[in-house]
């Protein structure tokens, strides 16, 4: 699917010297459906050529492509900032040796490099540069430029004698996912209509494994906006969990993974924190929003608000010590506060864990930018039932769902008793969610006044899903589900795709992996879809589902995709996401965060990895035959090795010959000690 609303706009001294490149440009959009808009000047350099502060104006680290390089002085130049990969590319293989001979020499080659450059693409995957300078002359297709930069990334080049630049506009058709659940509201369902199974890798880095899949989760949350992307991560010696942990909050350009900034974190959950055990709660204390950046960094200190280009501290926000959640609606901060810090340091296997034992917390509205605080109310509040929309700030109080007006906090409903499990384990929190005027509640014992199977262990096996009116709070409809439908160690799942609540059975491995989709109203089937073939393993994965508008993306035995208008498209067992939190999909991509797993160890995918979905056509990078660089011997005949003319015991390399046949042509061998 290309990127929808995709925009090049042009910026120069004066809109006549656009011209030339205006008319390329417009071509393009008749041919790929792109959408080019082409402005007034925002911006010129002269005849002068910019310089690598204008390359990289705007920008807080990422990838800059050099073309026509030539000795790579400019190049060294771009790559003077320590946040910077800069790959400069060049037809002259003079020039090219010249140009690393002058890197190697300031001591810069690897985050600064030259290569040859042959054929008429880019040598780069789509949407992932960041700037693109075209110097010496170089001419390159509008289209592949367009096709190699990252959305709000610049190519800068030069007509009639003057340098101008274009800037790749931000699509339509993808999103970002700023909370550990998309957004305020719990849904888990992004907008992003690009991200879809796995066909290419974007990028790739960081750490290969986590600490260990015996404690907690070494990755505890992600969140995107603005092209970055922020993790928290256990940075610790692997080599045992009892060595002090490090955790690090880390910052990476979303469409190419450099590595823009850490922060380090010094009071976190402890690292021996039962596996498995959550607390989910960790997962909601970081939220993103534009540039700006909302953490509740360590377990005694306030939120904090940080610069989200430089990691540096805004401000602290008093009176929000020990925040629980944080969730970002309309440029208002919704939080959960407690009067117990040291809650997660040590905790009991997630078996018999309590997360929460009725008492009562503070929710608080803040201004982001100022530190006010326009409301808040003391009450009980249930684990990962808090949630905002514009129909309000929502949660289970222990006894039923209640709302409160968003700017005031006045009540403006309490439900009727919606059941809440009497124990809640730190692992397996209740789910709630709002989607437009209903609020979806999953995480009850069995509803009394139902009726049930007889006998006590069918009855014990039930939980009931509660779906309210987000207006006034009447019940619209219960549904009593199998216990082990979803949430293997982790929350149910509750998501809302083309108007219908969808729930899955995948928990246990007798379950078949069908997806079910009611009605959001009256809780009728509309529609149900059962894997194309067997899914068998052990156990769901041990978080909670994701989706897009596109694609309820599982996680049963790695990612599945399963459409809510045709079923199932698509298993992944090769892609694994991190224990409580899962993978994410945001930006066209499917960010898969480093996991402990050792299943489908052959061909488990390692690492931080951003995964692509299939290229549109009119993305497609550069032939394979264009980035071969063939050498004097590339056309000459490969001699064949001379064979020994008689059998030989000997076996002169690692699988015994250039054919790794692994086979002797020996007539006899011994076992044991040859008999003298």
């Amino acid at each position: 699917m290309p990127p929808a609303g995709t925009a090049l706009t042009i910026s120069g001294h004066s809109p006549r010297q656009q011209a030339p490149f205006r008319s390329r440009v417009t071509g393009l959009a008749l041919a790929t459906g792109f959408l080019v808009l082409v402005g007034c000047a925002l911006g010129a350099y002269g005849a002068t050529r910019p310089s690598g502060r204008d390359v990289t104006d705007g920008f807080d680290g990422g990838v800059v492509v050099h073309v026509g390089c030539g000795d790579g002085r400019q190049t060294l130049e771009l790559g003077q900032a320590g946040t910077w990969v800069v790959r400069g590319l060049d037809r002259d293989p003079d020039k090219i040796r010249e140009a690393r001979e002058r890197i190697a020499g300031a001591g810069r080659y690897g985050p600064v490099s030259v290569a040859l450059w042959r054929g008429s693409g880019l040598p780069f995957v789509s949407n992932s540069v960041d700037a693109i300078l075209l110097d010496n002359g170089v001419e390159v297709a509008p289209e592949e430029c367009l096709r190699a930069l990252r959305p709000g990334g610049k190519v800068y080049f030069q007509k009639a004698g003057t340098w101008q630049h274009g800037v790749k506009g931000h699509p339509r058709n993808t999103d970002e996912w700023t909370h550990a659940l998309y957004d305020a509201s719990g849904g888990s369902v992004s907008k992003d209509l690009v991200a879809g199974p796995p066909k290419r890798l974007q990028w790739t880095d960081g750490h290969q494994w986590t600490r260990h899949h015996e404690a907690v989760s070494s990755f505890q949350t992600m969140v995107t906006a603005a092209g970055r992307v922020f993790y928290l991560l256990d940075e610790g010696p692997s080599v045992s969990l009892f060595l002090p942990p490090d955790w690090e909050l880390v910052t990476r350009n979303a469409y190419n993974g450099k590595l823009l900034w850490k922060r380090p974190f010094k009071q976190w959950v402890s690292p021996l924190f039962p596996y498995k055990s959550g607390p989910t709660q960790m997962t909601r204390r970081l939220v993103a929003a534009g540039n700006r950046l909302f953490v509740a960094e360590n377990l005694d200190e306030g939120v904090t608000v940080l610069d989200a280009a430089t990691g540096r501290t805004v401000r602290r926000l008093e009176k929000t010590a020990a925040c629980e959640e944080i969730l970002h609606h309309n440029g208002v901060l919704y939080l959960v506060t407690t009067d117990s810090p040291t809650l997660y340091q040590t905790g009991h296997r997630y078996s018999d864990g309590n997360a929460w034992a009725g008492q009562e917390k503070w929710i608080r509205a803040v201004a982001p930018e100022s530190g006010n605080e326009f409301w808040r109310l003391k009450t009980p509040v249930a684990p990962m039932s808090f949630a905002v929309s514009d129909r309000g700030v929502f949660f289970h109080d222990g006894k039923c769902i209640r709302a409160l007006d968003c700017a005031t906090g006045r009540e403006v409903f309490k439900s009727q008793p919606v059941a809440l499990d009497n124990v809640i384990a730190t692992a397996t929190t209740p789910t709630l969610a709002v989607h437009k005027d209903a609020v979806l509640f999953w995480g009850g014992d069995d509803q009394p006044g139902f009726r049930k199977p007889s006998g006590s262990a069918a009855a014990n096996n039930l939980r009931t899903l509660t779906a309210l009116s987000a207006v006034d709070g009447k019940v619209l409809w219960r549904y009593e589900t199998p216990k082990f439908s979803t949430g293997f160690e982790c929350p149910k799942d509750i998501l809302v795709l083309d108007g219908l609540v969808w729930l899955g059975v995948m928990m246990g491995s007798k379950d078949g992996g069908t997806w079910t989709g009611r009605n959001l109203y009256t809780g009728s089937i509309e529609r149900q879809f059962k894997p194309y073939k067997d899914i068998y393993w052990f156990h769901q994965r041990c978080h909670r589902s994701k989706a897009t508008e596109r694609f309820i993306i599982s996680g049963r035995t790695g990612i599945e995709f399963i459409s809510p208008k045709s079923g199932w498209e698509s298993m992944n067992h090769w892609v694994r996401g991190a224990c409580i939190y899962g993978t994410m999909p945001a930006n066209g991509l499917i960010y898969q965060p480093p996991h402990p797993c050792a299943c489908y160890a052959e061909s488990l995918l390692r690492g931080f990895n951003a995964l692509a979905p299939a290229a549109p056509e009119a993305e497609a990078a550069p032939a394979a035959s264009e980035r071969l660089e063939k050498g004097p011997a590339y056309e000459a005949p490969v001699a064949s090795s001379p064979q020994p003319a008689e059998p030989t015991d000997e076996w002169p390399t690692f699988r015994h010959d250039s054919a790794r046949s692994c086979f002797s042509a020996a007539s006899r061998f011994f076992v044991g000690s040859p008999q003298m």
